[in-house]
């Protein structure tokens, strides 16, 4: 097997590419960085570094998300699902209280949608799931109008009054028809 010639990179003479350092000046042979095994860990661990943090915050900006709450009193106050969700998990007795009849507006991204089904003894017309994992429960679709969305759709719900917490998800919304939806 021929033996693979490169020149020095300090004094230029023409040695063996496998040599530990040249045999004229005796500078060391150093395999470029690229073919050193530990480059690429570092490549790989600087993606998964990126990819991870990229997660982190696409998260918490999901989390954080406006959702207009009009209260049983008529009152409005704009919340982050954030802090409904704690509530509903620290406190089920003071979130039942808060959101009694409480109807929300809020925008999010379609992530799943999935048919008719029981749930808690009630027919569900569809389930649609977004991005900051809301569960929206429509009761009536006379006209096939959850089949119209797609993941991804950027949506707008308003809920009349009937939300109430997930266990899957962090917060339901139940709604009486499509119509209550806008893309």
């Amino acid at each position: 097997m021929a033996n693979k010639m490169i020149n020095c990179k300090t004094c230029g003479e023409e040695m063996a590419a496998s040599a530990k350092a040249c045999p004229k000046c005796g500078a060391k042979n150093k395999k470029p960085i690229y073919k050193k095994p530990m480059f690429y860990v570092l490549i790989i661990l600087v993606i998964a570094i990126a990819a991870g943090v990229g997660s982190v915050n696409a998260k918490k900006a999901s989390k954080n998300i406006p959702i207009v709450v009009t209260y049983a009193n008529g009152t409005v106050a704009t919340e982050k699902l954030h802090d409904i969700k704690e509530l509903s998990k620290t406190n089920e007795a003071q979130f039942q209280e808060k959101y009694k009849l409480a109807g929300v507006t809020f925008t999010d991204e379609v992530m799943e949608i999935s048919g008719a089904t029981i749930i808690n003894g009630k027919r569900v017309e569809g389930v649609i799931t977004t991005k900051s994992a809301i569960e929206i429960r429509v009761l009536k679709d006379d006209n096939g109008e959850i089949a119209k969305l797609n993941v991804g759709d950027k949506i707008t719900v308003t809920s009349a009054g009937n939300i109430s917490r997930g266990y899957t998800t962090s917060l339901v919304v139940y709604i009486n028809s499509p119509n209550q939806i806008t893309k």
